[in-house]
């Protein structure tokens, strides 16, 4: 048989993309298409974006981040995952709430977001960046 070639790079993101959805976010979001572009986009541009910020004083990062291009991606793409990640946090908060309120034993989330929600105890953090 004939060898074949393949381009690793864009399957290598793949897999960790989907991956790391699954340990983070749980099985809904790690078949999700959108959800696993997003993640993908944000591991590649906040490491550009760093990268550009790195060439300004630290003094002036705060700053400039605030104009520079890279950033303002990172920005938008986090945005975009907020709206696809807050309706699975919230139906799962939504869920939990109910069964506590029914006397029932709520699910444990047992995926990164869920225990980050745990230590949360409440208070509100962003779930995006979080992940």
């Amino acid at each position: 048989t004939a060898w074949t070639e393949i381009t690793y790079k864009p399957m290598l993101l793949q897999l960790v993309a989907r991956v790391s959805s699954r340990v983070f976010m749980g099985p809904e979001l790690c078949a999700n298409e959108a959800w696993l572009g997003i993640s993908k986009e944000y591991a590649i541009e906040s490491f550009v974006a760093a990268r550009t910020l790195r060439q300004w004083h630290f003094f002036l990062r705060p700053i400039v981040h605030w104009f520079l291009p890279e950033c303002r991606k990172v920005r938008a793409t986090l945005a975009e995952a907020r709206v696809i990640i807050m309706p699975v946090i919230e139906e799962r908060r939504k869920t939990n709430r109910q069964a506590r309120e029914a006397g029932q034993s709520t699910s444990k989330m047992a995926y990164t977001i869920g225990w980050m929600d745990d230590a949360a105890k409440g208070r509100p953090y962003d779930v995006a960046t979080a992940q």
